[in-house]
This record gives C-alpha cells, structure tokens and sequence, in this order.
C-alpha cells in the first residue's frame, strides 16, 4: 500500500473489534500541514479492541524529522498489539499508542528512523497497563521534546503501569537533532505514575551532544530502572547532560544494577524529587558520578564510581544525600572501644571482617564494644550482622564460644537473634556489644576470633 504525494495515511481504521493486519508493507507517507500516518488505527473515543499488527513493514515513511513528517503506526484502542514489525526511516515515530489501554508494542525492529516508540494519554481519563517488551534499533535524528521513546500524559488522565524491557537504543554517526533517549513527562495536569524499566541499552555511537540525556524523568512518580546500560560520550562539557536525570519532582523513584559509562553527570536528581541508587556503577563522567541538586534527596547505596574528572559526588546545601559504600572502611567512622577485660585485644581491618586476636578473658564475659555511625537510608532500611567465628583457643580444650549476640549500648531499632549471627536495625549512631559468655571460662583463657559485620535489607 502505497500513500499518494501528500497523504495523511495508508489506511485508517474506524472503530473495529478483533481485527489482524498482517504481514502489509506501508510506504511513501508524507506529512502536510502536520505528521502524517501510514497506519490509523485510532476510531475515536475509546478506540479500537483487541486490533493485532503483526509482521508489517513501514518504509520511507515521511520526508524528515522537521518537514512533512509521517509516523509509522498510530493506534488508539484496548487490549491491542502491535509485534514483530519492521520501520525504516519513518521520520516521526514508528510505533505510537496514545489513550491506550492494557496494550503492546513487541518484538519489533527501527531502522535509520527518528523516534521508535511513544506511550501517552492526551485524554481525561487515567490510563493502565501498557507495555513495550522487545524493541531494537538506531536513531538518526534525537528529537528535543519526545526523545526516541517517549511516555508521557498530555490531558487531565494520568498513565499507570508503563513496563519498558529488552530494549536497545543506538544513535547513528552524522544523526542530528539533540534529546533524551528515553523520556518520561506531562505537559498537563496528568501524570506519569509507575514506569518500570528492564534491561534498557543506550548507547550514544560516535555523535557528540546529540543525545543529551540516556533517561530523563520529569515529575514522574515510582519510576524504576532495573539492569540497564548506558553509554554516552564524554566531550559534553558546554551541554551539562546527564546519563539518568530526575528532574523538578517526582517520588519513589530508584535505579539498581545499572551501568553508565560517560556523560557530564552519572546521575543527577533535581527538584524535590526522591531517588534511591543502589549497586550501579557510574564511570568516566565529564563532571560528576552522582548529583544531588535543589532540594533532592538522593539514597546512594553500595555504588562504585570511578573516572569522575571533577569529583565522584556533590550536593547543593538545601539537597540530602545519603551515602552508604560497599567497603568498611568506607560504610562508617569505626572506633573500636576495648571493655576493661580484653587488655591486650588487637584490631586489624580486612574487607567486612575484623578479626580480634588474643582476647583474653576476666570474669565469664567476653566483650568487644565497637562505635559506629551510619547515615541511615531513608527508602530502605538496613540491618547489621554480626559473626563471631573461632579460629583458635588456649588452651586448646576451652570451647569458649557458642552463640553469638548483639547487645544494643545506644541509638535504635531492634535485636534479632539468629545462628550464626545476630542482626540489628541500623540507626544513626550506635554502639553494639559482641558477647560471648560460658561458664567453662578461665583466667588463663585466650581466643582467636573473626567478627563479620555485613549490611544487609532488613527483614
């Protein structure tokens, strides 16, 4: 199907239930006077039911991203599919649902085009459940106010329940344009609320400053990246970008087990908006690792960054950022506080664990008394364990440790007993007491102990 010189679409589809359109190839579209569409599926109102695009070409759609451009297919409707399709230089978006409902965009293939997906609502009326799982391609022209997929709302409705996975974003070398990869926002008084995001890959190619943000999040609520990759280049100095960046507001928002290589920024939240940043690696940014800006608040937890040419982090006064390494010696300020009956203890720090040599025993108790501070992550909370393990005796029959447990000196939160280690909730400064009492003890009594301190999820 062909479209004529100047077309609006191919074909348009009215209001349709339990409709297939397969294996169709669409080419030629033109805008005038607005974007054009090769395929209509929309019917007004609640839009068509259950429509399935499957196997499809759309080629050649448009002439470019800025004159008469054409996207590829435009649906409106419920419990609809669009999968296994195939754009090529479709200028303006190829795949785009907007005021749909529990929907999906799957398993499709954007070659040399503008924009790959979009998931919006422009109606009054909140939107559920639509999806895009499986979707590859490159870009060659990076729009400013969509990105190369975009979720947005544009009316009163807000949009729920957005998934994005297994998808791979490239920019092409000579692209042109300068946008997000991925963004999220609202031009009206709906909102975007709940995005999860899954294995998402970026990467900026060769182009310098065309791809301002990897995922840009504009007062957008519970928004989660999960297992993605980011790869940006470095030489934006003149466009303060950022890999990730939170912008003006939005809460409950986190990114775990995410990689981002280049950028001016790592990540950069701003506004009000709260963000929990757990076990990424941020690395050779132009600026800094991890920002937070404005009055943000920002809980980074067990995250490396490296590479950072001004500093790994930095906060504006009025921001928070809570901070917690993966290393010990980097988690707290310790300074272990000998009881009176360990005399001639000595420390050594290694990794998580601390060993105790020579404790030597007056009395029935055995105690190790060790002053620490944690800035306590707001979103998630922590807990100590503690591990005490043996490692020698003497004399050498003395089996002078069974059981090991915490004992709360000062700060909050609650012991729970538990073999081989005994766990507490973290908060703010705190003493705990190792201790280790039999009746089997001597005067003469000397142990060799290991003690594992670990920060794990609280139960």
């Amino acid at each position: 199907i062909s479209g004529q010189a100047i077309a609006y679409s191919c074909m348009d589809i009215g209001s349709s239930t339990d409709c297939l359109i397969e294996d169709v190839i669409f080419r030629n579209t033109r805008g005038f006077g607005g974007s054009a569409v090769a395929l209509a599926a929309s019917g007004g109102g609640a839009g068509v039911l259950r429509l399935r695009v499957t196997g499809c070409k759309f080629l050649d759609c448009g002439v470019s991203a800025i004159a008469n451009a054409s996207d590829g297919v435009f649906l409106r409707g419920r419990h609809s599919k669009i999968d296994n399709c195939f754009a090529y230089k479709v200028t303006d978006t190829a795949f785009v649902m907007e005021g749909c409902q529990y929907s999906e965009i799957s398993d499709c293939v954007v070659q040399d085009s503008t924009a790959f997906a979009g998931i919006t609502n422009d109606t009054a009326t909140d939107r559920f459940g639509n999806m895009i799982n499986g979707l590859t391609g490159t870009t060659n022209y990076v729009g400013s106010l969509g990105g190369v997929i975009a979720v947005g709302c544009f009316g009163a409705g807000n949009l729920y329940q957005t998934s994005i996975s297994n998808v791979t974003i490239r920019v092409e070398t000579g692209a042109g344009g300068g946008g997000p990869a991925v963004q999220l926002r609202h031009t009206s008084t709906g909102r975007v609320i709940g995005v999860d995001m899954e294995n998402i890959s970026i990467d900026s190619g060769s182009t310098v400053g065309i791809m301002t943000q990897g995922i840009f999040s504009d007062d957008c609520d519970n928004v989660k990246i999960n297992n993605s990759s980011i790869v940006m280049d470095t030489n934006v100095a003149s466009l303060g970008s950022s890999a990730i960046y939170f912008r003006t507001a939005g809460v409950n928002n986190s990114v775990n087990d995410t990689y981002v290589n280049g950028s001016y920024n790592g990540l950069n939240v701003g506004g009000t908006s709260n963000v929990l940043a757990q076990n990424n690696t941020l690395k050779n940014q132009a600026a800094y690792g991890l920002v937070s800006s404005d009055t943000a608040t920002v809980n980074s937890i067990w995250n490396t960054i490296s590479g950072s040419a001004t500093s790994a982090t930095i906060k504006d006064v009025g921001a928070t950022l809570y901070s917690l390494n993966q290393t010990l010696a980097n988690w707290t300020s310790w300074t272990p506080t000998l009881s009176t009956d360990l005399g001639n203890a000595a420390f050594s720090f290694a990794s998580s664990t601390i060993t105790l040599a020579k404790l030597s025993r007056i009395g029935n108790t055995i105690s190790v008394v060790l002053t620490f501070t944690v800035t306590l992550n707001a979103i998630t909370p922590l807990q100590l364990r503690a591990t005490l393990i043996p490692t020698g005796y003497s004399p050498a029959n003395d089996n002078m440790f069974g059981y090991a447990q915490i004992t709360e000196v000062t700060g909050g939160g609650t012991i729970t007993n538990g073999y081989p280690g005994h766990c507490k909730a973290l908060s703010g400064t705190d003493q705990i007491v190792i201790l280790r009492t039999n009746s089997a003890y001597t005067a003469s009594s000397v142990v060799t102990a290991a003690l594992t301190l670990t920060y794990e999820a609280a139960p």
